[in-house]
């Protein structure tokens, strides 16, 4: 639903590894994915250990239905496609209070 509606193509989706890059998984549409060359393959290394995500960009017209399918699998998280990605996911914090989490190490990535 997330392709169909084009979502992906004004916001990537993002593999989250434990270790490791981000990747991004930009899609085409229209008379552009007719054109498309040279597919990339994707890569499945950023799965191989536990605790990676996957983050899906949808609209706001769609959010809570896309949220509540994929309520029940914690590895992957629906976000507004205006907004960034979250660097911790909710489900790690659970209980914990309403405060700004900063990932240092993101910011110091070249």
């Amino acid at each position: 639903m997330l392709i169909a509606e084009e979502y992906t193509g004004e916001a990537p989706i993002v593999v989250m590894p434990t270790a490791g890059d981000r990747v991004r998984v930009y899609t085409l549409h229209g008379s552009a994915a007719v054109e498309g060359e040279n597919p990339a393959a994707l890569a499945t290394w950023p799965l191989a250990e536990p605790g990676w995500r996957i983050s899906l960009p949808c609209g706001a017209v769609d959010l809570d239905e896309a949220r509540a399918a994929l309520g029940s699998y914690p590895h992957f998280e629906v976000r507004d496609l205006t907004e960034g990605i979250a660097t911790v996911s909710a489900v790690s914090q659970q209980g914990a209070s309403e405060r700004v989490v900063i990932d240092y190490t993101e910011l110091e990535r070249s």
